[in-house]
């Protein structure tokens, strides 16, 4: 059952509209009732979704823009190459599309592999560090 957000009638589960005040607003823990069931799979994995894991994901997500970027940067290369120069020749501005090009998929290999050391790094400093402890001596009687 599904209670209705603006008077707080209760509703089967089909129901699409409130039959009090024909609002399609609704309040429910269950997933069954919105219409979107998880698979056993995909229950599994949002239960084990922590903060390092969702971190993790959003670094690699920046990888696929690095590369989005670096095939846009790709497609302008063809405006610095002209088929009738048999020798490539650069003008400055070309040069700079080349470093951009090779840093975008540089830094998108670099956020795939090392995402979770990456995390690790840019957190350190913002957990706090206990005291060092001394070891304790036993005191020989």
């Amino acid at each position: 059952m599904k209670h209705c957000v603006n008077c707080g009638c209760e509703t089967a589960d089909e129901m699409l509209q409130c039959p009090r005040c024909s609002l399609d607003s609704f309040a429910t823990d269950s997933p069954d009732a919105l219409g979107h069931k998880l698979s056993q799979a995909e229950h599994h994995f949002w239960q084990g979704m922590t903060f390092w894991r969702f971190g993790v994901i959003l670094i690699r997500l920046q990888a696929i823009w690095f590369f989005f970027f670096g095939l846009i940067d790709l497609t302008y290369i063809t405006d610095y190459i002209s088929p009738y120069f048999p020798y490539l020749q650069l003008s400055f501005h070309g040069k700079m599309l080349l470093v951009r090009l090779a840093l975008n998929f540089a830094f998108g290999i670099f956020c795939l592999r090392y995402a979770g050391p990456l995390l690790s790094w840019l957190v350190k400093d913002m957990v706090p560090r206990l005291p060092q402890r001394e070891p304790v001596n036993e005191v020989q009687k």
